[in-house]
């Protein structure tokens, strides 16, 4: 995965010389803050993109909001003051900001924050690759399904090599497109995986960053079992699978460089 190609926030040029308006269409709503989540709507034109950025704790994230229906950002920076901006192009890198909003974030529930759909990992019920899965995801012992799910990615899906050459810089995986082709790049298969367990209520991270052996930009995932974060590579391993070489499930945290965790 290229780091531009899914850091794409890096390369926005957000130009704030226009005076913050509270505009009629833009609602953001902190129910869920408890959750980890803030409710961003956009009911207004759609013709040029539209973006909500996040910041926190010297951090921040860009999310497109692809509808006018109520969507969901993660608040996953940790504890302390947010700021959350609705922006629309103005034209290229520039755009104009629509509304702005500080919320103070506490303890946040881990397990809705990591199940709950948002702009990067959504999903529902009428998804093909969720009713797909459905025999495997409704499986009574979560360890078990967790494995098998992780299995059937690992052992049927293959990287796109050509996919990544040329990926559009706000690119966001479409799950129904991933489970049709069986292929994927690393940011796919973490975030089909991602789905497909927060649609059973598995608590699962998406990361991103720098692991062994991987020159570029990468993703995987950490799941919560028995109590604990275990860190899985299904891109990683299903290279290993279709090489006919050995490979865990678990895999070593420590020996990887996290930068964005959602």
């Amino acid at each position: 995965m290229k780091r531009q190609s899914i850091l794409f926030f890096f390369a926005i040029c957000l130009y704030f010389f226009f005076p913050i308006r509270v505009y009629a269409d833009v609602i953001i709503n902190t129910e869920k803050v408890p959750h980890g989540l803030a409710m961003i709507q956009y009911s207004g034109d759609l013709s040029k993109p539209v973006k909500v950025l996040v910041e926190a704790n010297g951090d921040k994230n860009v999310y497109s909001i692809p509808n006018n229906t109520p969507n969901f950002v993660p608040l996953q920076m940790g504890e302390g003051t947010y700021k959350i901006s609705v922006l629309r192009q103005i034209e290229g890198t520039r755009f104009k900001p629509l509304k702005s909003e500080s919320i103070e974030v506490g303890k946040v529930d881990v397990n809705k924050m990591y199940t709950s759909p948002h702009l990067l990992v959504n999903y529902d019920a009428s998804m093909k690759a969720i009713q797909g899965y459905a025999a495997l995801i409704g499986e009574k012992n979560k360890n078990d399904m967790i494995k098998d799910v992780y299995k059937e990615m690992v052992t049927n899906y293959t990287y796109d090599f050509d996919k990544i050459k040329n990926l559009p810089s706000d690119y966001v995986p479409v799950i129904d497109e991933i489970y049709a082709s069986r292929k994927a790049i690393c940011y796919d298969y973490t975030v089909m995986l991602a789905r497909l367990l927060w649609f059973s209520g598995v608590p699962t991270k998406l990361i991103m960053g720098y692991a062994p052996e991987i020159k570029e930009y990468h993703a995987w995932n950490e799941i919560l079992m028995d109590g604990k974060w275990v860190t899985v590579d299904t891109t990683y391993d299903s290279q290993y699978d279709k090489a006919g070489a050995s490979y865990t499930f678990e895999k070593d945290a420590a020996a990887r460089t996290v930068v964005k965790v959602y």
